[in-house]
């Protein structure tokens, strides 16, 4: 019998850790969830991001809102994630933040694999940022949960859990 290496990996894979709860709104009242869910927008650069699979972050612009919801029916061009907001905070002209995604595991075809994803973002004060992912290559083509965390100074701000399908009946945007 043989087995492909996908499935290896997946069956020596330790178990999937159950999603930490959401954080919608910053206990400091910082850094606030606008909306959440499948989006439009269009795609207007990328950035070196060596903490991701692709190995890129991929800048977005006039992103909209299509549907509120955490599960996605998923296909090529699916975009989804959060906006958020940093609220004004005294003698603060911008904050660094870290934006993590955990995701199931996903194996690029240049080799790059891995769970997770991470890269740094600048948004100023009473400023509007997006986090999110688009569908774009067939080896994303993975179900399962979709964690993004938005962290400034190595704490958790934000956290939105989505589910992912890939065989399902719903429109897909």
């Amino acid at each position: 019998m043989r087995i492909s290496a996908a499935l290896l990996l997946a069956l020596l894979a330790p178990p999937a850790l159950a999603a930490a709860p959401d954080i919608n709104i910053d206990p400091d009242g910082q850094i606030g969830l606008i909306d959440w869910g499948m989006y439009s927008g269009v795609d207007v650069g990328v950035v070196q991001a060596p903490g991701t699979v692709e190995g890129l972050w991929h800048e977005v612009d006039g992103v909209r809102l299509i549907t509120q919801t955490q599960t996605i029916c998923a296909g090529e061009g699916t975009m989804f994630g959060i906006r958020y907001r940093l609220q004004a905070q005294p003698g603060d002209a911008a904050w660094a933040m870290e934006v993590r995604t955990e995701h199931p595991l996903l194996i690029a075809p240049n080799g790059r694999s891995g769970t997770s994803g991470d890269y740094t973002t600048v948004l100023g004060q009473n400023a509007t940022g997006y986090s999110g992912w688009t569908v774009r290559y067939p080896y994303e083509h993975v179900p399962g949960d979709y964690t993004f965390s938005i962290l400034h100074d190595g704490v958790v701000k934000l956290r939105k859990t989505f589910h992912l399908e890939f065989e399902c009946t719903q429109p897909v945007s």
